[in-house]
Parts: C-alpha cells; structure tokens; sequence
C-alpha cells in the first residue's frame, strides 16, 4: 500500500511517497506535491500488480562505464572491425566527459545536450552524431535487453545536422604523388592499399578487412561478402592491379 507523508523543510513543503507490497523492496520518493506523489505511488502500484515494476536502484546502481564496457564487449565487438574501432573510441570520448562512475539512471537528456553542445566546439557535426548514436543505442540495449529502467537521453534532444558535403575527385597529378608518398610509409602494404581504393573505388573498410581468400588474380576480381548494404557482390580488377597484387601476395608469402 502507499503511504503519503507531508513534510516540511527549510524550501517549504514536500511531499514524501512510499510504497510497500509484499514481494517488491519497499521504494520512496519525494516530491514537491501531492498530487504528483499520489500519481507516482499510484502508478508504481499498479506496475507491482501488474509484475511490470523495475525497481530504478538498479540503474543508479549501474555505473556509465559498466554499461559502455558491457555494450563494447558484447554488442560492438560483433560488429564489422572498423565500426568496432569507432565505436571504441566514440566510448572514450563519451567517459571523458559524461564519467565512468556517473551512474546511468542519472544521464538525461540535458547530459546528451550539454555533451552535444561541448563536443561541437571542439570537432565537426559527424563524430558528434556518431557518439550521440552510440549513446543511444546503449541506452536502448539496457532498457530492452538488460533489464535496466533508463530512458533513451538522446530521445530527446536534436542532434546535430550533418554538413553539406561535396564530391571531389583526384587529378591524374595528385593520385601519382599520392602513390608515390604511400611507398614511404613505414608499412609496406600501405601503397597496395592506396592503389586498391584508387582502382576500385572500394569503401576503405572494404579495402583494410581484405583476406586473400577473397581475391582471385586469375578471374581478376574481390569477393566482398558483407557490405554496408549487408549485400555481397564481387568486384573487378584492373590488369595493373592484378599484377602489384600478385607481387604483393609473393612477398606476403616470404615475410
């Protein structure tokens, strides 16, 4: 049963709910009046009725770092390995400054606004709008999966609108010097890289989860089995291509 208590205190006078039924920890809350505290205490009955309450102690007792490490370890980590890699450090930008020992119950959307808000003095709207996304569906993760009773705070803001962007392409003049910087990295397949995006026109995703399995020199094509439209599709090579990977694959084979 609820129990509504008035009390008073140096702001004036507020109003303190509790809520006891056998089963469910006995839960209060304080409010500045009645007529919320018997909304509340009414709702958090019927949801114990129901065997619909959660009780929140749960998400104040749910560090934001607990729940970004479980999210990274356990959802990101299946992901495809670059989006993995943002995703981790979309995570560290988020713990520098939202706190790992905040607790998540108390992230709101007035958190995610202010972080929007400091993150775009700093970088442009689209890691912005990455983190806010990653915050989200961590958010979400714990309301529908983990049992946790937290609100998405991104819900409820606005989130940065992407820049225009424009296509450009490379002259002749600048994918030579581009090449020819690329043989000076200290990593020698860097070059092959370079000269893979540039005669294929691959995602550089694409290009850096490359396994040799997927590229037959002699059909002169990649396989790409996952792409970003979740489709396969194969991918043809040009001759100079096919021969500086097969150069490529020989030296592999030596290393």
């Amino acid at each position: 049963m609820a129990r509504i208590e008035k009390r008073k205190n140096k702001r004036g006078i507020s109003y303190l709910a509790t809520v006891r039924r056998k089963g469910f920890e006995t839960v209060a809350r304080t409010f500045d009046t009645k007529g919320e505290a018997i909304a509340w205490a009414t709702g958090v009955e019927q949801d114990m009725k129901d065997q619909r309450y959660q009780n929140p102690r749960r998400a104040m007792n749910t560090s934001f770092g607990q729940a970004l490490e479980k999210y990274i370890n356990t959802i990101s980590q299946k992901k495809a390995i670059n989006t993995h890699m943002l995703e981790k450090s979309a995570a560290r930008r988020l713990l520098e400054q939202i706190g790992a020992e905040t607790p998540l119950g108390s992230i709101t959307a007035a958190t995610a606004a202010k972080y929007r808000d400091a993150r775009l003095q700093e970088v442009s709207a689209y890691p912005v709008r990455h983190e806010l996304a990653l915050l989200s569906h961590l958010f979400t993760k714990a309301k529908k999966e983990w049992g946790i009773p937290v609100e998405n705070p991104v819900a409820d803001i606005e989130r940065p609108a992407p820049p225009r962007g424009r296509t450009r392409f490379l002259t002749d003049e600048e994918a030579v010097k581009l090449l020819e910087s690329s043989r000076k990295a200290r990593n020698y397949r860097f070059y092959y890289y370079i000269l893979t995006l540039l005669h294929t026109g691959m995602r550089s995703s694409e290009a850096a989860g490359l396994r040799w399995s997927q590229v037959d020199l002699k059909k002169r094509v990649i396989f790409l089995p996952d792409t970003k439209n979740k489709d396969s599709r194969w991918v043809p090579l040009t001759k100079e291509l096919t021969e500086e990977l097969s150069s490529l694959k020989k030296i592999s084979k030596r290393c």
